[in-house]
């Protein structure tokens, strides 16, 4: 579980990677769960890394707490930084959990305590028959955003390694998606 002061409020991640047998009944549990509580469920991999996907969730409730979101709903404003898009369809399209991948279940609680965060997660996760996987630290390197990242921006970035600079390139791109050009 990771938490992050955003605006004055305190916010709880708590991401559990898996799989679902069956991913049909799935929708039925993404979004609002509760008061300051949302459930949003991914592809694995096209998250880069796990600093990207909590960058992204802090870009994401930082622009719905200011009121400056794109999207109407928390679990949805999340996908646009995670997918490098403006389009919530196109990160919809990225990010959809297909059947026979690992699932990246996102559990993200405003203000809550973290036991009330970990029981409502164990019993949706209970619920779903998610399959638990030990979610350490990731590189998906074929993931959509670093597909996207070419030499020129790579030697432009200051860093050692091509992971360091793949990562900070991403970044870029999840929090250049609220900016107008």
């Amino acid at each position: 579980m990771y938490y992050f002061d955003v605006n004055g409020h305190k916010i709880l991640v708590l991401p559990i990677l898996g799989m679902l047998e069956n991913i049909d009944n799935l929708m039925n549990y993404l979004g609002k769960i509760e008061d300051n509580i949302w459930f949003q469920a991914i592809r694995f991999k096209e998250v880069y890394s796990l600093r990207h996907l909590l960058h992204s969730i802090i870009i994401g409730v930082r622009r719905f707490l200011k009121g400056e979101s794109i999207s109407k709903k928390l679990h949805m404003e999340i996908l646009l930084p995670l997918a490098g898009t403006r389009q919530i369809r196109d990160a919809l399209h990225v990010l959809k959990p297909q059947k026979g991948e690992p699932i990246l279940a996102l559990f993200i609680g405003l203000n809550v305590t973290q036991n009330k965060l970990l029981q409502i997660a164990d019993r949706i996760m209970e619920n779903l028959g998610f399959i638990k996987q030990n979610l350490q630290e990731f590189v998906n390197a074929d993931c959509k955003l670093r597909k996207m990242i070419n030499e020129n921006m790579l030697n432009a970035t200051l860093g050692k390694t091509l992971h360091e600079k793949s990562e900070k390139n991403i970044m870029m791109m999840s929090s250049l998606i609220y900016m107008k050009m």
